[in-house]
């Protein structure tokens, strides 16, 4: 059988601009690969902001290579194998669940080669992609992620990838202000502080999190919705377990929050 591994939400922006390796983040990152590599995945299902679509799309192609959509993508190169059968049981559990999904073309866009080049460097585990929906709300989004729980318990790491707070405009300002890396407005950090106590119980996650439009930093921390989707889809896929943080840290006011559902991750 099949060890029982996490769900992960991982911030992309942890690393994003530069994949810098002094940032506290990056080495964060690849500390967390060499335990989640120790677990020898069967798979990783991954499913990032970047990859909106028409309807929730999951990936079935045998050969999985990364998009150069980000500067950091200089000079670097991602090539996964896929896992057809994984990308079936997705499709299954899916419609299972009275979601429809799609099959299409794998989008290994930055939101997803960032963090898996850090935790997977070799591209050791196989990959399967699954976008978000545009079209669909962050209630349908949550029962996605509770509809893959079982995936976690079939050896398959499902990594969602977002922000935990993901303001451009707040990044922007802090950068070209030359001010530090790791300086972030209130905004940023009570939302932050706020969502690391809300996955923290199970019994009352769900609500909390379909309830965070309603926290008055919210808007300020999530201008548009799909930087968060990929939380919801962690905690629904996490559902019964605790949730708490296995990275803290800013990047311009860019969440680097990690959060881990269900395991004993250090």
């Amino acid at each position: 059988m099949s060890e029982i591994l996490p769900a992960l939400f991982v911030s992309h922006g942890a690393a994003a601009l530069t994949v810098d390796p002094d940032l506290r983040s990056h080495r964060a990152l690849v500390a967390l690969g060499t335990e989640l590599r120790a677990r020898k995945p069967r798979a990783v299902l991954m499913i990032s902001a970047h990859d909106v679509r028409r309807q929730f799309t999951v990936a079935t192609a045998a050969r999985i290579a990364m998009l150069a959509d980000h500067p950091a993508a200089h000079g670097r190169s991602y090539v996964a194998t896929g896992e057809p059968q994984v990308a079936e049981r997705v499709r299954v559990l899916l419609a299972q669940a009275d979601i429809s999904v799609a099959t299409g073309a794998p989008a290994l866009d930055h939101g997803a080669w960032v963090p898996l080049s850090l935790l997977f460097p070799n591209a050791e585990v196989p990959l399967v992609t699954l976008s978000l929906a545009a079209h669909q709300d962050p209630h349908t989004h949550f029962a996605l992620g509770q509809a893959l729980a079982p995936l976690c318990r079939e050896g398959v790491l499902l990594i969602a990838s977002g922000g935990a707070t993901h303001s451009r405009e707040h990044f922007r300002a802090g950068y070209l202000a030359g001010r530090p890396s790791d300086h972030a407005e209130p905004f940023s950090c009570r939302f932050d502080d706020w969502l690391v106590a809300a996955v923290a119980d199970p019994t009352e996650r769900q609500q909390r999190l379909l309830d965070a439009p309603s926290h008055g930093d919210f808007h300020t921390a999530h201008p548009t919705l799909d930087h968060w989707l990929p939380v919801l889809i962690a905690a629904g896929a996490g559902h019964g377990e605790p949730g708490r943080a296995l990275i803290r840290g800013y990047q311009h006011s860019l969440s680097m929050t990690a959060l881990g559902f269900g395991d004993a991750l250090s």
